[in-house]
């Protein structure tokens, strides 16, 4: 199916992860999740920068692909995906 409308892109702020005081360039970002954290450490030692990025609408394209650019685009998904959970016969056969 090919995109017969011509979408302009839209512009979003995206949060990309940086390097803050807490941790160096060898030292992975991490973020605690309970509470409280191990005594001497913070919650986190992520440091967030928002940039203003563009978002395309890449509906029907051919030219972008999961090894070229990081993500596929799918089409045609079902809504529901049948699971084997909901198949009685193979609940009773495992």
């Amino acid at each position: 199916m090919t995109n017969s409308i011509e979408h302009k892109p839209i512009t979003a702020v995206l949060n990309y992860c940086t390097p803050s005081q807490s941790f160096g360039p060898s030292e992975r970002p991490l973020r605690y999740a309970y509470e409280p954290p191990p005594a001497g450490r913070p919650e986190t030692n992520e440091a967030l920068e928002a940039q203003l990025m563009p978002i395309h609408d890449v509906r029907g394209r051919k030219d972008i692909g999961l090894d070229m650019s990081g993500f596929a685009v799918l089409e045609a998904i079902p809504d529901h995906h049948p699971s084997v959970y909901e198949d009685e016969n193979w609940i009773k056969t495992h």
